[in-house]
């Protein structure tokens, strides 16, 4: 039975070793399931390729065929990865794996391809049955040149690395996984590759001439550079035969994304009153936030560019630095009812101005000029507008200018890091906002992200009050503006923080993402929500994507590190760590981090030095997290008296209700202490109350202890967590 494409000689190659499938014949039964899978995915028939009697692999030296070559003109290759499967002097490493993988990169699909959700994959597909050696994973990434990202069969206990059965349950498995839904996962993720594969897009007839090119000047290689330089030599080529707008879009690799990318500067600061300032502020912001509507730009967030606001380096220094193609500088002005705005746009890679432009306006026309400006930088960038987006980019949020005005000022208070302070202020002017025009939206949705933070680890209300608060803000400004892409972030944290409904949340994340697909400013929050859900493999591409963008957040080194911790690569969690304490300063945020995943990985005598930090620094740092963290290092570093003081703290806290969850942390810290009975009393006194950070109960690594306890299964069930 052929492939699916004409060209290839089957779908799916499925690779192992001999000795994998001796015994139980685990190899045989999984791909005997996975045909059932794929039975029920696809339409079409789907054929793979599998050697029942392939080559044992030790000390062998193989002339290989070319019946094998053939073979290995495949959609997907899927290796089973076991403890002797990444082995130079195996033939299915060596001949199958390392083969397709320089074959696939040669043919006109290429090795990695663009899913149809916008993410790429590579048409290597591993299935992991044992855990690895850190020296098999790296010798597995240097063929691939990308992350490890395995579908496993594993089931572990203690003493215990063996693959997965069917007959297995996955309450002994430590790793929590079903056979039957790894292998539906298997089979849905070979259904994204093979329909990305198929799609006009990626079936396309420049790549093999791309590929022809490279294969023409050996002595180039096939480095990134030369890709560019060769796609580049053909586009010039095709230009004179077919015309450009026949193939731009099938030559765009990871190279021409990065020329779309852009990071925005002010011109120097504007003015030393706080209100011209906080105006000239929330102007860039707008400007930011239009850029955010637009796919194919890559905008680096404003909080990591305003750190280079009084920077002496060039534009080529700041550009390097922040890894962007672009800069855009912007200054404002704001006088009598006129605005100033001045914008250079650089080739920041060469140092060249692209564009420059002065706007003196009425400011009654504010909106037109920031439309105006997004449209233009996307245009200078060759970056796509669909035309509902221009329309969105269009759209004026209020026709009253000093409502406007006053609107930026108190949201310049609301997104200030540490507002607490400020935020009675802030909610003052944005009433005073609603009373002047009752249908601007964003001043409900602003209020409404106000009440909500109120009933975080750190405020002072509980569920039903930052519902009755809430709630109908943000229901308001949906319904003033459906495509307000804020509203839908905040409705998607209410319904996770405060109703744990994690479909809902799921549907508003969606809506947010569609409504501004390069905004960032939503990804420790959506990284939080994946990582709640037990979306780990998707946490890991969301974060890796997110440092791409931006190498100085904070969130999305602390989702890569939480993705390989739940994947089970701790000492990769560990080493990003490591990274991230080596780039970023150590802050408050940075500090609780590092003492979160020291206890997550159990070395209590390194977070009990990062504790002695925080409190050094942080004094007022005695939140019921804190307090918490606190105790459980001090009883598993044989300080169990003076954990008990902090424990003691915390039982005061609960007194006062269920806000900052102090029964949920105390459960974490009896548990730590081994005493179930109390920790169960403590949940169940948590989901009583309501209390938010229930929403994390299902992965919480310290509560791992009580996960085969029955009352922990009836927990779950009460909590209804996504399947």
């Amino acid at each position: 039975m052929a492939a699916l494409l004409p060209g290839f000689e089957y779908d799916i190659f499925i690779s192992y070793r001999q000795k994998d499938n001796k015994g139980g014949k685990w190899v045989t039964e999984f791909i005997n399931a996975l045909k059932t899978e794929l039975e029920a995915a696809f339409k079409e028939d789907i054929s793979i390729y599998f050697d029942e009697n392939p080559h044992t692999g030790l000390s062998e030296h193989h002339d290989v065929d070319d019946s094998l070559k053939d073979k290995l003109k495949c959609l997907v290759f899927i290796p089973i990865l076991s403890q002797t499967y990444c082995d130079p002097r195996s033939f299915a490493y060596e001949h199958e794996f390392k083969a397709f993988s320089k074959q696939a990169a040669q043919d006109h699909l290429g090795l990695k391809v663009k899913l149809n959700g916008g993410n790429v994959s590579s048409r290597v597909l591993p299935i992991r049955i044992h855990e690895l050696e850190k020296e098999d994973v790296a010798q597995f990434e240097s063929v691939t040149g990308s992350v490890l990202r395995s579908i496993d069969f594993i089931y572990k206990e203690i003493g215990v690395n063996r693959p997965l059965i069917a007959s297995d349950s996955k309450f002994d498995n430590q790793n929590k996984t079903d056979y039957r839904n790894q292998v539906n996962k298997t089979a849905n993720a070979v259904k994204e590759i093979i329909t990305a594969l198929t799609s006009p897009v990626n079936n396309s007839v420049t790549k093999p001439f791309t590929n022809y090119l490279n294969q023409e000047n050996p002595s180039k290689g096939t480095s990134r550079k030369n890709i560019v330089w060769g796609a580049f030599g053909l586009t010039i080529l095709f230009a004179l035969i077919y015309g450009l707008s026949q193939f731009m879009g099938s030559l765009k690799e990871e190279s021409e994304i990065r020329e779309k990318s852009i990071a925005i500067l002010t011109s120097g600061i504007v003015s030393n009153d706080p209100e011209q300032e906080s105006f000239s502020d929330g102007m860039m912001e707008e400007i930011v936030d239009h850029l955010y509507k637009i796919n194919d730009l890559r905008v680096v967030p404003l909080a990591s560019s305003m750190n280079y606001r009084e920077s002496k380096l060039s534009v080529k220094g700041i550009a390097k630095e922040l890894d962007v193609a672009h800069l855009l500088y912007i200054s404002v002005r704001k006088s009598e009812g006129r605005i100033k705005i001045s914008v250079r746009l650089f080739d920041a890679l060469n140092d060249h101005p692209l564009w420059t432009e002065s706007y003196e306006k009425k400011l009654t026309d504010v909106f037109t000029v920031q439309s105006e400006v997004a449209q233009t930088v996307a245009s200078k960038l060759k970056a796509r507008i669909s035309e509902e987006v221009k329309q969105r980019l269009s759209a004026a949020p209020t026709s009253n200018t000093e409502a406007y005005t006053l609107y930026l000022h108190a949201h310049n208070l609301v997104n200030n890091e540490d507002y607490a302070d400020k935020d009675l202020k802030a909610t003052h002017l944005l009433e005073k906002v609603m009373e002047m025009d009752p249908e601007f939206a964003p001043a409900y949705a602003d209020l409404a992200s106000i009440w909500l933070f109120r009933g975080m680890v750190d405020g002072y209300l509980n569920s039903d009050e930052v519902t009755r608060e809430a709630l109908p803000l943000l229901l308001k400004a949906i319904n003033l503006d459906p495509n307000l892409a804020d509203a839908h972030a905040y409705l998607a944290l209410y319904f996770l923080w405060f109703k744990w409904d994690f479909e809902s949340a799921d549907k508003e994340w969606s809506t947010v993402f569609r409504l501004s697909p390069a905004n960032t400013l939503w990804s420790s929050q959506y990284m939080d929500f994946l990582t709640a859900s037990g979306r780990f493999n998707e946490l890991l591409e969301f974060s890796i994507r997110n440092l791409e963008i931006n190498r100085t957040s904070r969130t999305s080194w602390m989702g890569l590190a939480d993705s390989y911790f739940y994947l089970g690569q701790t000492d990769k969690a560990i080493e990003t760590m490591r990274e991230a304490n080596e780039l970023l300063p150590e802050n408050e945020g940075m500090l609780i981090s590092f003492i979160t995943h020291k206890v997550y990985v159990e070395h209590y005598e390194e977070a009990e030095v990062y504790l002695n930090k925080l409190i050094s620094r942080y004094p007022n740092s005695k939140n019921p997290r804190i307090l918490c963290l606190t105790s459980i290092i001090l009883v598993k570093n044989n300080q169990a008296e003076q954990s008990r003081k902090f424990l003691k703290e915390l039982i005061e806290k609960s007194k006062g209700g269920s806000v900052g969850s102090p029964s949920y942390y105390i459960a974490q810290v009896y548990t730590a202490m081994g005493n179930k009975d109390l920790a169960f009393q403590w949940l169940d006194k948590a989901y009583a109350g309501h209390e938010l950070e229930m929403y994390w109960l299902k992965v919480e690594p310290p509560f791992r202890p009580l996960h085969s306890d029955p009352r922990w299964s009836n927990l779950m069930d009460k909590m209804s967590f996504p399947k």
